[in-house]
């Protein structure tokens, strides 16, 4: 899945493009524009706190070109690493490595291998949020 994060990306997106996160509110002549770009849509997901004003006619535009329109709870930015890297940080930490030695391995940030090891359960990439 795509994520949309402003209104120029909209031409960069793949044609063959099947379910898209917007994150910020979509107006109807932008949806129109999605929708002649990738005419395979099947899925929109918007941030709960968006979706709330987003206009109901873009709504009704994407229903009747059968698209889902799904509202997502989530908090803050996901993580954009997959899971497989997440379990690698941990099984590193558990074999006795520093947290320094593991961001340089696995090549990202100090602070994003602590945040995995504090809140390794509560942990989300982006494909677990909107799978």
């Amino acid at each position: 899945m795509l994520v949309l994060k402003d209104r120029s990306g909209v031409d960069k997106l793949p044609p063959d493009t099947i379910a898209l996160h917007i994150s910020f509110r979509p107006s109807r002549k932008l949806i129109k524009r999605i929708l002649e770009r990738c005419p395979n849509l099947k899925k929109v997901y918007l941030a709960e706190f968006k979706a709330k004003t987003v206009d109901q006619e873009v709504v009704k535009i994407l229903a009747s070109r059968g698209v889902e329109v799904s509202i997502e709870e989530i908090r803050g930015r996901p993580i954009e690493y997959s899971r497989k890297v997440v379990e690698e940080a941990l099984r590193l930490r558990e074999a006795g490595m520093s947290v320094r030695a593991i961001a340089r391995i696995l090549g990202v940030p100090k602070s994003v291998v602590h945040y995995w090891i504090v809140h390794a359960k509560a942990t989300k990439t982006r494909e677990e949020l909107v799978a």
